[in-house]
């Protein structure tokens, strides 16, 4: 049966056994370090199970301290909707490793087992030990003491002699061989560009050609001045005839009176309201009444 234990440390349980590695909250005690845990709740070993009340008496874990560290980032964001508050906030936790190397419970010890070499397993290579990298002055004097090579220039080519004419035809007659001489490139030259008059036909005078030419060296944009005048001319022409046409309709009839001839107009008399005339009835004494008479309207 296997040996294990739950042991409780930073507020945590951890099912271990010897010869684990567990990662635990972080104990103030440095690295290659020996840690004795006293709180076991359970063991189990070869006689059964044992649980503790709640701890069990005389049993520890000891363990040795591996290495220390942090997690990685674990990001908080915190926000209230429609309140404007919101917060980001990155921790890392602390950690410590623990190699449980024994569990001891009174004087029984169980500790990890030691592994057997086995014939077939393979070797360990051992390991080369890093050099050093090379510094900037180590390098500079390397490049000083050796010596670089430098490129040889490059052979100009033989260029084969001509012979004169003279030698040439004797060669020719005697029957040598010549080789024929090296075809150098010959330099291109741009062409000009020349401007020549028109050809007239035949019989004409050197002068009507002088003309000729003028008419072929004319730019083209002198053809445009021909089109401005035009339209100057025709803006005016344009111009006169709206003066001239432009007020005969507002002018008058030939016959037509003056204003300060015409009569004034006579403004129409008002006419009175006419009069209504009213006959009032004196009463007499007799037949007077107990009221006052109103007189009609």
């Amino acid at each position: 049966m296997a040996i294990y234990a739950v042991m409780k440390t930073g507020g945590k349980q951890y099912r271990v056994a010897p010869g684990d590695v567990v990662t635990v909250e972080k104990l103030s005690v440095a690295p290659g370090a020996t840690v004795e845990i006293s709180e076991v709740y359970l063991l189990a070993n070869s006689q059964g199970v044992t649980v503790g009340n709640p701890t069990i008496a005389n049993a520890r874990v000891v363990a040795e301290v591996v290495e220390e560290g942090r997690h990685k980032k674990v990001i908080i964001f915190k926000k209230k909707r429609r309140k404007g508050y919101q917060r980001t906030i990155g921790h890392r936790q602390y950690f410590t490793t623990l190699r449980i190397s024994e569990i001891a419970v009174g004087d029984n010890v169980y500790k990890a087992e030691a592994t057997v070499a086995r014939p077939d397993a393979p070797k360990a290579i051992a390991a080369v030990p890093a050099q050093p990298l090379p510094t900037k002055s180590d390098r500079t004097k390397a490049s000083a003491t050796k010596s670089v090579p430098t490129p040889k220039a490059p052979s100009p080519k033989e260029t084969v002699p001509v012979k004169p004419e003279s030698v040439a035809q004797d060669d020719h007659t005697t029957g040598a061989q010549n080789e024929p001489p090296a075809k150098t490139p010959e330099p291109t030259i741009a062409a000009r560009e020349t401007t020549r008059p028109i050809a007239p036909p035949g019989g004409t005078p050197p002068e009507s050609r002088i003309e000729t030419a003028k008419i072929a060296k004319e730019p083209a944009h002198h053809k445009y001045r021909y089109w401005i005048v035009a339209v100057i001319i025709i803006a005016l022409l344009t111009g006169i005839g709206f003066l001239i046409f432009g007020d005969r309709d507002q002018r008058g009839p030939e016959n037509a009176v003056p204003v300060s001839a015409q009569p004034e107009k006579t403004p129409p008399s008002k006419a009175k309201p006419p009069v209504r005339d009213v006959n009032i009835k004196k009463p007499t004494g007799a037949s007077t009444p107990s009221a006052p008479v109103r007189p009609p309207d």
